[in-house]
């Protein structure tokens, strides 16, 4: 749902101007994980700390405990629940989770 409500904002900026975004979609990685979040990090983060400094931090996020879910959702701006097969993970042989004609986070920039 945030994406749909952020699209519009992004489609007008884009028409503007070309878009200037970065998404980083890291797979089993918690808050305290990078410096930017947390100052007992074990791995110095300095690129992404710096990035975070720069940009927008987001401190209140939800995920699902596999990766397919997330992708879905970032992607479509929809919870997993609302695509073809609303089940928390699916294989390769269901074929596409989005709806036909569904638009994804790529068109609307």
């Amino acid at each position: 749902q945030l994406l749909s409500l952020l699209l519009p904002l992004v489609e007008s900026f884009a028409r503007a101007r070309p878009p200037n975004v970065l998404i980083l979609l890291a797979d089993d990685l918690g808050v305290g994980d990078l410096e930017a979040y947390s100052a007992s990090a074990l791995v110095p983060t300095p690129a992404i700390s710096a990035l975070s400094a720069a940009g927008v931090r987001f401190t209140d996020a939800h995920a699902h405990p596999i990766c397919s879910p997330s992708r879905y959702s970032l992607l479509s701006g929809n919870f997993v629940f609302r695509g073809r097969r609303p089940s928390s993970s699916w294989d390769l042989s269901g074929g596409s989770q989005l709806l036909p004609g569904q638009r994804t986070i790529a068109e609307s920039f």
